[in-house]
């Protein structure tokens, strides 16, 4: 071998050299340094409204079969009319039509807004951000897209002292931090960039001065239990929003609060089968509980049943005290969700949960992959303390499907659609007509009718703005490839029902 031969394999021995020991050192320390950095980024961002023209709202083929296929109120009188599908601009082919679906309205500061998208990881809409923030001004009678927010589903929306904020479902950007966003009375939106290592955040609850955070966390549970570290939390804050502290629970996920006689209660999943499997298999059982109470301080209980606050931010509070999270495990799917044959035997989460005087109100959301739509049903909780559980469901007809709850004044009022197809057909419940009812109760006991409508989508979520109420229908269930049904063309559609 040559001279000239050996300085060049000499050269490129030392060049591997040079990029393996690049290589390891980036191993080593950039997750570090790229977790500092985001450290860095400001955790509290002003965000600019669009300066955008109105939406031109499409499309009129799909606008003209809805109208076309819109029934007339049969109760209350009125006139319902067709506003339009604003998020078929954003989510057009029929196989999108699932991110199309109005998860939430709010009427805020005048306007009523409009949660899209689809946090789904299976199709055919899969991760379907950036999700818009569609705003519909009943004067203008136009519908702007306020902004694009870097989430893959809007799912819900929280009023709080002339302010309305919004959760982070599914964050596009790190999960070392998740987000919330606050819109306030003067127009002006923020976003919190202030939960630590948060995947979700589905809900949240103001309690006893504080505000807690619905979430799904990284590292929910300590090195050595199974596979998978993420699982459910709670995220406490004593200065709405700007640190928190977690209590990680070591469940699946935390869907909801529920809040009734003084106390709050976090709400994970009530497992099937094949989520009691993964729990098992991730050595969860000493941590999962399908309800936890959140307490002020520690009652008389074991410590493998009380779980603590960890401070999670350098700014989080350590002077006050912080709550802790006792398992509830007589708070099972049969005393959560009575009457309901699905409970216990399939996988079920608690939605849409608001009190209601000393009760609290919520939805049970029931599915199998198989089913061609979720069931739902809706409840009461009177008291969940132990050994004094009343819960009851509430007798809405046979067959129907219970999609939203919403407080008027001192009434509690019930949004459920009714199939119009034996569902037992498969192929003829892909392509039933919905009987969509709205029904408002005082008292929880006598329920009085306001509105009955037939479509060939169900409503999925309803709101008052001024003197009218407006119902966005949906689908409940992603389309089938290659199939789009009537319910599919009219999701995402606005409607509005004035006296």
């Amino acid at each position: 071998m040559g001279m000239r031969a050996a300085r060049g394999l000499l050269l490129i021995g030392l060049v591997l050299v040079f990029v393996l020991g690049a290589l390891a050192i980036s191993a080593h320390f950039g997750p570090r340094l790229l977790a500092r950095w985001q450290d860095l980024q400001p955790r509290v961002t002003e965000l600019a409204p669009h300066s955008a023209p109105p939406l031109a709202v499409q499309p009129a083929v799909a606008a003209a079969a809805a109208l076309a296929a819109l029934s007339r109120p049969l109760i209350g009188g009125g006139q319902l009319s067709v506003l339009g599908n604003p998020a078929a601009l954003r989510y057009p082919d029929c196989h999108l039509a699932y991110a199309r679906n109005p998860w939430d309205l709010a009427a805020f500061d005048g306007g009523l807004y409009i949660g899209l998208g689809d946090a789904s990881n299976q199709g055919p809409s899969p991760n379907a951000g950036p999700v818009p923030l569609i705003r519909y001004d009943p004067v203008s009678d136009r519908f702007h897209e306020e902004l694009i927010l870097p989430e893959e589903q809007i799912g819900r929306f929280f009023r709080r002292q002339g302010a309305l904020w919004l959760t982070g479902d599914d964050p596009r950007q790190s999960w070392r931090w998740g987000n919330l966003y606050r819109r306030d009375a003067h127009g002006g939106w923020l976003q919190y960039r202030t939960l630590p290592r948060t995947i979700h955040a589905y809900a949240l609850a103001w309690h006893q001065g504080r505000l807690f955070a619905a979430i799904s966390i990284t590292e929910a549970v300590p090195e050595g239990v199974g596979t998978e570290r993420h699982g459910s939390a709670v995220a406490v804050s004593t200065d709405e929003g700007l640190s928190w502290s977690l209590i990680p629970l070591g469940g699946w996920r935390i869907f909801d609060f529920l809040q009734l006689d003084g106390q709050l209660f976090a709400a994970d999943v009530f497992p099937g089968p094949g989520i009691q499997r993964w729990l098992d298999a991730e050595q969860r059982q000493g941590w999962h509980a399908p309800i936890y109470a959140l307490e002020m301080s520690p009652a008389e209980t074991s410590p493998a049943e009380t779980i603590t606050a960890e401070a999670s931010t350098a700014e989080a509070s350590t002077a006050e005290a912080m709550p802790t999270a006792r398992r509830r495990l007589d708070l099972d799917a049969k005393a959560l969700f009575p009457n309901t044959p699905q409970a216990g035997e399939r996988a079920a989460v608690v939605a849409r949960a608001l009190p209601w005087g000393h009760r609290a109100a919520y939805l049970g959301v029931f599915a199998r992959w198989q089913d061609p739509w979720p069931e739902q049903g809706a409840y009461l909780a009177e008291s969940l303390r132990e050994g004094d559980v009343r819960v009851r469901r509430i007798p809405l007809p046979e067959g129907a499907i219970a999609l939203d709850l919403r407080l008027e004044g001192n009434a509690l009022q019930v949004l459920f659609a009714v199939p119009e197809t034996d569902v037992a057909d498969a192929d003829a419940a892909l392509d039933t007509r919905w009987r969509s009812s709205l029904w408002s109760s005082q008292d929880g006991e006598r329920w009085e009718p306001m509105l009955s409508f037939s479509a060939n989508a169900p409503a999925r979520a309803v709101e008052r703005l001024g003197d009218d109420l407006y119902l966005a229908l949906g689908s409940l269930s992603p389309p089938d490839e290659g199939r789009c049904t009537a319910a599919d063309q009219a999701t995402g559609t606005l409607l509005r029902w004035r006296r």
